[in-house]
């Protein structure tokens, strides 16, 4: 009399659908591999045109034959190229490189690293009657001024899942640059030494 085979030893030499399962829990990690390079590669090309747009637009400042606002326009169309991109510009003119983000100076002692308080007086560089951490003036600046132009440029990721390998768990991806130039001599403006301005007591 034959013995029927057994059905599980039967399933157990049986190997058909085993590639599914293979390809099933190798798939989302080479698809997370592919997505983030495909993110990356997008960054990169997102660097690019910021940087690029920003060099642009500085050395358009630096000859003052444009406004800020045509300015700003030219560097939001460029950016507009990075899908969903939104711009923070930032503009200062300063009279020296040396002056680039310091504060304005103090003309009354104060202990070193403190802000003048109540009855301190200071140099008034920016000339808005206020100290300043930054003693920048906004603006494109006058002839032959130092201009620091900075812009911050937030996307969404073309990718949510890649988010928390490659930007933190955040959405939006940000990119940050910055130039400082000197601007052209293109005109003769007398400029006021600026005031000293006390803190009232």
């Amino acid at each position: 009399m034959k013995h029927l085979p057994n059905p599980l030893r039967r399933l157990r030499r049986d190997e058909r659908g085993s590639y599914i399962i293979e390809f099933a829990l190798l798939s989302l990690p080479m698809m997370t591999l592919l997505m983030g390079g495909i993110e990356l590669g997008y960054l990169a090309y997102a660097k690019s045109n910021v940087e690029g747009s920003l060099r642009e637009v500085s050395r358009l400042a630096a000859t003052g034959g444009s406004t800020a606002e045509e300015l700003d326009a030219i560097l939001n169309s460029k950016i507009g190229q990075i899908k969903g991109a939104s711009a923070e510009i930032e503009r200062k003119s300063y009279t020296a490189f040396g002056a680039v983000g310091q504060p304005e100076p103090p003309t009354t002692l104060i202990p070193d690293g403190e802000s003048p308080g109540p009855g301190d007086c200071f140099l008034d560089i920016n000339g808005n009657g206020n100290w300043d951490a930054d003693m920048g003036s906004d603006g494109l600046g006058n002839a032959e001024d130092i201009l620091y132009y900075g812009v911050t440029v937030t996307y969404p990721m073309i990718f949510k899942l890649t988010s928390s390998i490659i930007n933190g768990g955040k959405d939006n991806m940000t990119i940050q640059a910055n130039a400082v130039i000197k601007n052209e001599p293109f005109s003769n403006i007398e400029i006021p030494p600026p005031e000293e301005v006390c803190i009232p007591s």
